[in-house]
């Protein structure tokens, strides 16, 4: 699965990329415990729901790489073994809506993952 987008996309805002895939992540991270008491939180609650988010942190950081590309943006990308793919966003600096996908490094990083 590949997401590609560029931030100075206009036409599509560019955390519509970051939301997809966060979608796709939230599928392999732990799940989280949230309040049963809102609007009240306990601090039992918050305690939980800390630990939760704490313990999804961790486990995003050791399952998620991420590559700098300095001027050209950046790669996050995991393997998602309930469906035995790989996962990777390619977050271009550059490109806007219709010019991302000519971009080489956009074209390389999808002649690595479907060996083109």
């Amino acid at each position: 699965m590949l997401i590609a987008h560029a931030e100075n996309d206009w036409d599509i805002p560019n955390f519509h990329a970051d939301i997809l895939f966060n979608a796709f992540l939230d599928r392999v991270l732990p799940g989280l415990k949230l309040p049963q008491s809102a609007p009240q939180v306990t601090p039992e609650d918050h305690d939980t729901l800390s630990a939760s988010l704490e313990k999804r942190k961790v486990v995003r950081r050791r399952i998620v790489e991420r590559i700098g590309m300095g001027d050209f943006g950046y790669i996050e990308r995991f393997w998602d073994k309930t469906k035995e793919r790989n996962v990777t966003l390619v977050k271009a600096k550059y490109g806007g809506h219709d010019y991302l996908g000519v971009q080489e490094g956009v074209q390389d990083a999808m002649g690595h993952m479907f060996g083109l």
